[in-house]
């Protein structure tokens, strides 16, 4: 059974790795707009996608027992002197630490190769008078760019040979190819205009009113319409069960949603097509109840099909969400006017461990229980 998702970097996260040790085929599709921590270094330097949320779902589908695992989850301090924290970059890359010199020769020369790749290229930039901000920089993201460089650029292939290096369980697919690969802005609901998905996330004084993709970070950026990845379209025309999971709603869930043709291809498919409420609010949902972010989540859909004229159950038929309300920040799983022929599911959610999570395994039991 196929089972495809769209989710951001790390709110689906412990579900992902619990699914990976299941009997099932799952295919995820992740956003590329972001632009936070260290892949907002590698965005500005060298023009690339943002690969942070890729990343951390390779390596949240990676087999950890594999040599070179525990380093590429590494990230650099996040204080220290600029030159303390290049050269402790180098001295990995050179193999002169335990992190990398301990592994095995053909793995540790296949991370080095890439981290030198990818020096190469900084070093190319700061002559250029750009430098590259090592603080809590990512060992993985490097890796990745040094992937991204050997590959001319394809990501696709970098995407390919990052998963096969970690022996990943499942597929990973960007959510557009196109360049130029694009940043987010969105005007807030009291007005205010915002530009980077880093902005968006953490501003409190009002929720987001309306999202764009732009061609670049820029105050004068243009704004674009990025088309689907075809390789998404493949998947949610073979899936048997279609997930959007958890994660940062607007910034990651339904800007995927927004790609141009990802609509159509999702009220053409007949799977079922559920919506995994987040367990708690953020500053992207607050005040948000679950079938107000449903009917959010289908009103994007409308806008990235190429008829808009689907009805609401062709997006989404149902909506999954936690009845354990044990905390007032627990979104309230009620319909708030979502169309009644797409069903709400209310049933406990939340783990033992924290009770802002949900249990991955609770979740996956819900999923299975679309796939008998």
């Amino acid at each position: 059974m196929r089972i495809f998702v769209i989710t951001g970097g790390s709110g689906f996260r412990f579900v992902a790795k619990k699914l990976r040790q299941q009997a099932c085929d799952v295919s995820y599709g992740i956003g590329i707009a972001d632009d936070g921590k260290s892949t907002r270094q590698f965005r500005i330097l060298f023009d690339m996608p943002g690969i942070g949320d890729t990343r951390s779902r390779i390596i949240d589908l990676a087999d950890p027992t594999v040599s070179g695992y525990d380093a590429l989850k590494y990230r650099l301090p996040k204080t220290g002197s600029p030159v303390d924290l290049t050269m402790q970059f180098v001295d990995i890359a050179y193999q002169r630490t335990t992190l990398t010199s301990r592994l095995e020769g053909e793995r540790a020369d296949a991370i080095a190769s890439r981290l030198l790749r990818f020096n190469q290229e900084r070093i190319a930039a700061q002559r250029k008078g750009t430098l590259f901000d090592f603080r809590d920089a990512s060992l993985g993201n490097a890796f990745f760019a040094g992937l991204y460089f050997e590959a001319n650029g394809d990501l696709l292939k970098a995407i390919q040979l990052f998963s096969k290096f970690l022996n990943i369980s499942g597929q990973i697919h960007p959510a557009t190819i196109e360049r130029p690969y694009p940043y987010l802005a969105a005007r807030m609901q009291d007005g205010v205009i915002l530009r980077g998905q880093r902005n968006i996330t953490s501003y409190q004084n009002a929720p987001v009113e309306h999202l764009w993709f732009t061609d670049s970070n820029k105050e004068d950026a243009a704004e674009i319409n990025p088309r689907v990845n075809p390789e998404i379209v493949e998947e949610i025309e073979q899936a048997d069960l279609i997930v959007f999971g958890m994660g940062s709603f607007y910034t990651s869930i339904a800007v995927a949603a927004r790609k141009y043709g990802f609509g159509k291809a999702i009220r053409k498919s007949n799977a079922p097509k559920l919506f995994l409420s987040n367990s708690v609010e953020d500053n992207e949902t607050r005040g948000m109840s679950g079938g107000q972010m449903a009917q959010e989540l289908i009103r994007n859909m409308r806008m990235s099909d190429t008829a808009s004229l689907g009805l609401d159950t062709e997006y989404i038929t149902h909506v999954i969400a936690n009845s354990d309300l044990v905390s007032q920040n627990h979104i309230r799983p009620i319909r708030d006017g979502l169309n009644r022929d797409i069903e709400i599911i209310r049933t406990p959610l939340i783990g033992q461990e924290n009770p802002d999570h949900y249990s991955p395994q609770r979740v996956i039991d819900q999923l299975s229980s679309f796939l008998k």
